[in-house]
């Protein structure tokens, strides 16, 4: 299910294009200038012929004013030489990826600009002087001048485009960085970290990195290897045996967590928690792999996060899912992530941390098999390998690698799914991403799936600001009988209280229009929600939620509220595949973070949902009126009951809609009235009343029923999941004293 972690879907930047043209053109150019400008200033007698004289730059016989203007422009032009030196130096700095090529790419185009503007001022100010005169010829320097000119002006672009297209501040260093370990690779010379190395970093003491002590932060170090934060194992794919590794490698220390009744993680220090965070891991945003401002070594940082709880597979198929967060400015900062199955009934399967390779999972105790988001290459192979998904057995052996274009970056506030299914049966493994099946059927040789596993994924990078986060980790078995057990983790994200949400936009109203706004506003969306075709708050995809909530307070006058909406759900019924489904729900804005916390439960998000108190559910698939596809009901927000039967939603007659699906442009009506004395709620879908209910809220601690408050919110979200999607959106939400009229 979907939650508060994943972020707006922000249409993706374009990827930065190669230095190497851009570069070898402004090479060229450069070149051309001042070659032209040397012609145009040293050749004799080339400037201008008249009946009198004919006469250069640097050798003529003029003087008076006519001699103080040749001077002038000789000199502008020869500071003009100069600068298209430089430029030329920062171009061919830009070939060889030599510095930060965004600050070099931006210093050519000044100079570049300045070269430009003293070559017509050369040249011009010649003109205006001797273009009165009668009779004047202009000659082949006078034009090589201008010429000059031209190229410089097309000079400026071309380094304007190298640093835009600079990887959002790349300093040019990972080019040479992937050269050396192509090199590196090509010769074989990769080498593990020596053992003195891990050593001195294993005595390094117990503490959290900048030297605070563990126990002030409530966390007990219980690796049997050592205490505190140690050397992470070396960045790149090493070619050795497992035997070997556990001679070179250190394992990390870790510690655990426990989820509290409210689904919250909390510190465990005097016994084994629920899940487990290993090396630089911690959880902040979601359970955060890197980006460890407390980590031992702030340019090499591994951390794993693993899932304690034995999962018992019951039938042929498995299915790992997760979402994650990969950001960073500079790409080959960051490995990468690996997914991996453990064996829990092996010894250190959870205590030793101790695999090798890039991102740490080679030779992990009691790991079985690893699915890998390459970014660098250096895990499937080398740098040409970059941004391929790699599965691999724990001894480092490849079964498959595949590109995947685009590669795995996300934008800083988006979350990407994967899922992995396991076919126990066949020993066949499927990868897909963002619902895009990258690979399929790859058998799984040598390898044999236990009947009990455990799931983890680690990760590294090497620099301190490159995030690699994971968040929903389910682990998930189909019976044979197409029954499911799922087992998940979640991490609430931890917030400040105040301003925007991470994860969340807001809105305000322009002129009619809404505009994004970096202060708290009326409308904040969450999740995968867009403002584009209304209120989209999904796109069509599997393993979706987005949220919208009016932050309005709605102060209720006389017993009864009314909300309306207009929707849109295509293109797909649920005999088509479609789902999951919207929910309209009422919130209480009294309860601390209700317009912060979208940490519900189940497919649309809704249960357990902070604040919620009762939603409508429009369900396509069925899952939210439990068993009936194409359906309305009403569900409480804090235990998931259903308060009343589910109404198939069908034409009577001449009245009301036909399922839930809507054509594409079809925005279908829904008008609920919520009757808080009565505790009653009526709603009409397309013009027709389906439901016209009683609801039950349950009781305080006292035994009085709970009733709907008397100021209220509004929300809507929608989800979808398990392989049903659907393009779900809304628009004209309201929240009213008297029913709408339209």
């Amino acid at each position: 299910a979907s939650d508060v972690y994943k972020r707006q879907v922000r249409d993706p930047l374009p990827l930065a294009m190669s230095m190497k043209l851009p570069a070898t053109i402004a090479i060229l150019l450069c070149v051309c200038v001042i070659t032209s400008l040397m012609f145009a200033v040293l050749t004799d007698s080339s400037w201008i012929k008249t009946s009198t004289t004919k006469c250069g730059l640097t050798d003529c016989t003029l003087s008076g004013d006519n001699k103080d203007v040749t001077d002038t422009a000789l000199g502008l032009l020869a500071a003009s030489i100069g600068l298209a030196f430089f430029a030329l130096i920062a171009a061919i700095l830009l070939l060889v990826a030599i510095g930060p090529a965004k600050a070099v790419a931006g210093g050519g185009a000044a100079i570049s600009l300045v070269a430009m503007v003293l070559t017509i001022a050369g040249w011009a100010h010649y003109t205006e002087h001797f273009g009165d005169e009668d009779n004047v010829d202009w000659q082949y320097g006078y034009l090589l001048a201008v010429v000059a000119w031209v190229l410089l002006l097309l000079l400026i672009p071309v380094f304007i485009i190298m640093a835009m297209s600079a990887d959002e501040g790349n300093d040019g260093a990972q080019e040479a960085t992937k050269a050396k370990q192509k090199a590196a690779y090509d010769s074989g010379k990769l080498s593990p970290a020596g053992g003195e190395e891990h050593a001195a970093a294993g005595e390094a003491g117990a503490d959290g990195g900048d030297g605070t002590e563990l126990d002030d932060l409530g966390i007990v170090p219980v690796s049997p290897h050592g205490m505190g934060e140690l050397a992470k194992v070396e960045d790149l794919e090493l070619a050795i045996t497992v035997e070997e590794m556990a001679e070179n490698v250190v394992s990390l220390s870790y510690h655990d967590y426990n989820v509290d009744d409210e689904g919250n993680p909390v510190p465990v220090t005097e016994q084994k928690g629920q899940f487990r965070c290993a090396g630089d891991s911690f959880m902040e945003f979601g359970f955060q792999l890197t980006a460890n401002e407390k980590a031992k070594d702030q340019c090499k940082q591994q951390g794993h996060f693993m899932c304690l709880v034995e999962f018992e597979t019951a039938g042929s198929e498995v299915h790992l899912r997760f979402e994650y967060n990969m950001c960073g400015e500079n790409k080959g900062a960051g490995a990468g992530l690996c997914a991996y199955l453990l064996d829990p009934s092996l010894q250190g399967w959870d205590t030793e941390f101790n695999g090798s390779g890039p991102m740490g999972f080679i030779g992990k105790t009691a790991a079985i098999v690893g699915v890998a988001l390459d970014n660098t290459g250096d895990f499937s192979g080398g740098p040409e390998k970059e941004d391929h998904l790699s599965i691999k057995r724990v001894d480092g052996s490849m079964l498959e690698t595949r590109p995947v274009p685009g590669g795995f970056m996300t934008g800083e506030d988006e979350w990407k799914t994967v899922h992995v299914k396991f076919d126990i049966k066949d020993l066949k493994i499927d990868v897909s991403l963002d619902g895009n099946k990258i690979l399929d059927d790859v058998k799984l040789e040598g390898i044999s799936i236990p009947n009990k596993l455990c799931v983890a994924v680690c990760g590294a990078s090497t620099d301190p600001d490159f995030m690699i986060s994971v968040n929903d980790v389910k682990l998930e078995d189909v019976d044979d009988v197409g029954e499911s057990h799922v087992h998940q983790v979640h991490a609430e994200e931890q917030d400040a209280g105040e301003g925007i949400p991470k994860g969340c936009t807001d809105f305000k109203v322009v002129n009619g229009a809404l505009e994004e706004s970096d202060q708290e506003e009326v409308w904040r969306i969450a999740g995968n929600t867009k403002v584009y075709y209304g209120f989209e708050l999904t796109q069509d995809e599997d393993d979706q939620q987005g949220h919208l909530i009016c932050r309005m307070p709605f102060e209720v006058p006389e017993g009864e509220v009314h909300a309306s909406l207009t929707y849109v759900m295509e293109p797909k019924a649920y005999t088509e595949g479609g789902g999951q489904g919207l929910c309209v729900y009422l919130l209480d804005p009294e309860v601390p973070g209700w317009d912060r916390q979208f940490n519900g439960q189940g497919p649309l998000g809704f249960v357990g949902k902070t604040g919620a108190i009762l939603g409508v559910g429009i369900d396509c698939t069925g899952e939210f009126c439990e068993g009936q596809p194409a359906s309305v009901a009403v569900k409480r927000a804090s235990d998931s009951k259903l308060l009343c039967d589910p109404v198939a939603i069908e034409k009577q007659g001449d009245l009301g809609v036909d399922g839930v699906k809507t054509g594409e442009s079809e925005w279908r009506k829904v008008k609920i009235k919520f009757d808080i004395e009565e505790s009653r709620v009526h709603v009409m879908i397309g013009g027709y009343k389906y439901l016209d209910t009683q609801i039950d809220l349950g009781q305080d601690e006292d035994g009085n029923p709970i009733k709907i408050p008397n100021k209220l919110c509004i929300g809507v979200c929608a989800g979808t999941a398990n392989g049903r999607s659907n393009h779900i959106c809304v628009n004209s939400v309201k929240l009213e004293a008297e029913e709408d009229d339209d």
